[in-house]
């Protein structure tokens, strides 16, 4: 049983991060100055930050929590779950408050960097959580309902990308910007809450519900060689590669569209 509340705190966790995430593809407008309501004064906080910037967003997103991901699996494995889920917990809550206080500074140049590096971390305590919830669901539920676990995990980061795609254009053109970020923000604190609550619940009852092969100590194993990275299978990089290629573009195409659609909409 403890294993599916595992799952709800984590799955919980990855769809509000994934609405966190998705929300800069419907506020492209206001974040470079090109909406209605910022040439019209409407929404004096909007920003005007350029093409490049914007995309480095998700650029940056990406490319660190990549990074991360590959240093969370050494991280997990030295000082525990515990301790992970904390850390990334924290590390989320961070990044996501200095994201949403960036429109707060006076110049566009200073709101960029700090939303950037908010971005930065948010990503670092994100995909941190992520594969640390990979590894203990591919651990509580092997031999039982692994692959039903996996889905309502993936199914919930897929619903918090749609509820973003589809809620937050509403949202800031009654809210604003700023306060459009907040709302944001408000939903994203149930992100480090279940990321800890996750942990919390394996700590406390995974070692006597789980076979004691598999089952990884809260505290952390202390050492972890990259000698076992080499050793991976074939078949294991391929499926990489596969999902690599598969999502690349994918995200590409979610962080610039709205902007494609919008400059198609004014030339038409």
């Amino acid at each position: 049983m403890y294993r599916w509340v595992f799952l709800f705190w984590s799955s919980l966790s990855f769809f509000v991060s994934q609405i966190f995430i998705d929300q800069t593809a419907p506020l492209v407008g206001r974040l470079t100055g090109k909406a209605e309501a910022c040439r019209n004064g409407d929404d004096p906080d909007c920003l005007d930050l350029t093409a490049t910037e914007f995309n480095s967003f998700y650029v940056v997103q990406y490319w660190v929590g990549g990074v991360a991901a590959l240093s969370s699996g050494f991280f997990l494995a030295r000082y525990g779950v515990w301790t992970t889920s904390c850390t990334s917990g924290s590390l989320s809550f961070l990044g996501m408050l200095m994201f949403t206080l960036g429109p707060y500074l006076a110049a566009s140049s200073s709101s960029y960097a700090l939303m950037l590096v908010g971005r930065l971390i948010f990503a670092i305590g994100i995909f941190t959580q992520v594969v640390l919830s990979h590894q203990i669901k591919s651990h509580w539920f092997l031999g039982k309902e692994l692959a039903l676990a996996f889905a309502l995990y993936n199914v919930s980061s897929r619903l918090g990308s749609v509820c973003a795609l589809t809620a937050m254009g509403a949202i800031v053109q009654q809210m604003g910007l700023q306060r459009t970020l907040w709302i944001t923000l408000a939903m994203g604190v149930l992100a480090p809450v279940g990321a800890v609550l996750a942990g919390w619940t394996y700590k406390r009852h995974a070692s006597a519900s789980i076979d004691a092969a598999v089952y990884v100590d809260t505290n952390g194993i202390g050492h972890f060689g990259l000698r076992k990275v080499a050793q991976l299978g074939r078949e294991f990089w391929t499926l990489s590669a596969m999902v690599f290629f598969f999502y690349g573009p994918l995200f590409t195409l979610i962080a610039d569209y709205p902007k494609y659609l919008a400059v198609s909409i004014v030339s038409f």
